[in-house]
């Protein structure tokens, strides 16, 4: 039953290699394995794959970039030769969908999402007859040649997470991914850590030494509020970072790129473009639904794009506003409760201060009076010298306790502007709206109506209470098999319009293209790349 339940969760999820038969496989350490079963080669054949829009009938293999110092990016080119015009720069290592070779076979047209670009394969050193010197000098310069501009070479298997073309941090293997600004979130991570374990372990001793208990003073902290402060600091403390970790560890959303060197058809029945219209996105190479945006900071589309939150490392969107919220609350009361906490101590740490050097003040001016009565001018000078100011007993508890001065002064500083940001979420929630929605007006009074809208209560309701859609990211953990069967497709002028046609009648649309014309209401289905003629 667990096996047959995996199964269907891994066919219901939307694969980053959808024009394979796809079986998966679970080994004996929990590492599971999707076998893909590659399409024929045959660019007549239509059982090859589904006519959804996100299928990709193009791609043939799957070709593995490793990043190296002496290797340290790959070019991809226009066109299938050397010094040809640059594309694009692939800056690490990565598993790229191939769509064919060129009729040397020693270009494969490859693409990062929207963009497409021949890319050198590396050199494979085959039997020769021929065994003298001068020939394995050759071979050696063309290898050295080949690794000096960063070669690819097939991936018959490979990790999801290889062939993932956003800019986000993977940890234990792909089973937990961060945002792009991971190392800030880690910082986000241990200042809270080393706030909470400071005021925990270094505040709430010294406010006991203040307490009825403790001290004789008339001013004093009541012993039950230091456990209840510490109760909740502890409870508060523990919530913040779940709501943190599952706002930067959930997908956001995320809108699986399209990487094919022919651009999509848009949805059929839908608005495209205006503000409540589908958007296409060139560098995802796909046609986003409404509400949605590219975050330049993760290299993805995101569902309902709120912003991207450098503290928490990643897009907030869809699936995991309500957890940032949440997070906000939690932090904001937080905050809220040690700054007030560090002002009653320092407000009564002043206090005591101030009363006791007072009686001590009393105590010396009678002592003086005594026995130098008749020496009226130097007693009101001593007076006058003992009597302390508020601020300079507040002055003596910053040099006395620095500590506890620069944590309230911070979490001041941070209540006011989490409090603030709180508060303005609060008010979008009312409106549903987005972030990205409020920042460019998008709902101005009189201008568009927001179908979203419905009522302040509903409004609540469906961003907590609703569903949470399911996420349409694979499981970056699994590995890949890719079993290369047959020849690899060589592209020429007449295959590469053929493969257009294919395109879009998988798409339901029967007209043609050829070359790099435009049609089906301008779109233009093959995009930056060329094809060398066959006697190149």
């Amino acid at each position: 039953m667990a096996s047959e339940q995996h199964q269907r969760e891994a066919t219901e999820r939307t694969p980053l290699t959808t024009q394979y038969t796809t079986t998966t496989t679970t080994t004996g350490d929990g590492t599971s394995k999707t076998n893909l079963q590659l399409r024929s080669n045959d660019p007549d054949d239509d059982n090859t794959c589904s006519s959804t829009q996100h299928a990709n009938t193009t791609t043939t293999r799957y070709y593995r970039f490793t990043s190296s110092v002496l290797n340290p990016f790959a070019a991809l080119h226009k066109i299938p030769e050397r010094g040809g015009q640059v594309t694009g720069l692939l800056r690490r290592s990565a598993v790229l969908p191939s769509h064919g070779t060129d009729v040397t076979k020693r270009w494969v047209l490859v693409s990062v999402g929207g963009r497409s670009g021949w890319a050198r394969r590396k050199q494979l050193i085959g039997s020769s007859s021929n065994s003298t010197n001068n020939s394995n000098l050759s071979i050696q310069s063309n290898l050295s040649e080949a690794s000096a501009i960063g070669g690819f070479e097939p991936a018959p298997e490979f990790r999801q997470l290889e062939a993932w073309m956003g800019n986000h941090v993977f940890l234990c293997n792909g089973r937990v991914m961060l945002g792009s600004d991971a190392p800030l979130f880690f910082v986000t991570n241990a200042l809270m850590l080393s706030g909470i374990l400071g005021f925990l372990f270094r505040i709430v001793p010294q406010m006991r030494q203040y307490t009825n208990e403790h001290s004789t003073q008339s001013q004093y902290i009541d012993a039950g509020e230091v456990d209840l402060v510490a109760c909740s600091v502890w409870f508060l403390a523990v919530w913040s970072f779940v709501f943190l970790w599952l706002s930067a560890v959930i997908d956001p959303g995320i809108l699986p790129a399209y990487s094919s060197p022919f651009r999509p058809l848009p949805p059929t029945n839908c608005t495209i473009g205006g503000p409540l219209g589908h958007k296409y996105c060139s560098t995802c190479n796909i046609f986003r639904p409404p509400r949605s945006k590219h975050c330049n900071s993760c290299n993805v589309c995101v569902s309902k794009f709120d912003h991207h939150c450098p503290w928490v490392g990643n897009c907030i969107g869809e699936r995991n506003y309500r957890y940032f919220f949440l997070f906000l609350v939690v932090i904001s009361l937080l905050t809220l409760i040690v700054t007030v906490s560090c002002a009653r101590l320092i407000y009564v740490v002043t206090l005591s201060n101030s009363n006791s050097s007072s009686s001590s003040s009393s105590s010396i001016s009678t002592s003086s009076s005594a026995t130098t009565f008749m020496n009226h001018d130097t007693n009101t000078d001593t007076n006058t010298t003992t009597d302390t100011t508020a601020m300079q007993e507040v002055a003596n508890v910053v040099v006395s306790m620095p500590f506890l001065v620069i944590m309230c002064m911070f979490t001041f500083l941070c209540m006011w502007s989490l409090t603030s940001l709180t508060l303005y979420h609060a008010m979008i929630i009312s409106a549903a709206q987005t972030t990205n929605e409020r920042v460019r007006n998008v709902y101005q009074v009189g201008k568009l109506h927001n179908p979203a809208n419905k009522g302040c209560c509903r409004n609540w309701g469906n961003a907590f209470c609703s569903l949470r859609p399911p996420s349409r990211l694979p499981n970056f953990h699994d590995v890949v098999v890719c079993p290369h069967v047959g020849e690899e497709m060589v592209l020429t002028q007449d295959n590469f319009t053929m493969y257009a046609n294919k395109q879009y009648r998988n798409n339901g649309n029967s007209s043609s293209v050829s070359g790099s014309t435009s049609s089906g209401g301008g779109i233009s289905p093959v995009k930056s790349v060329r094809l060398m003629p066959e006697t190149a």
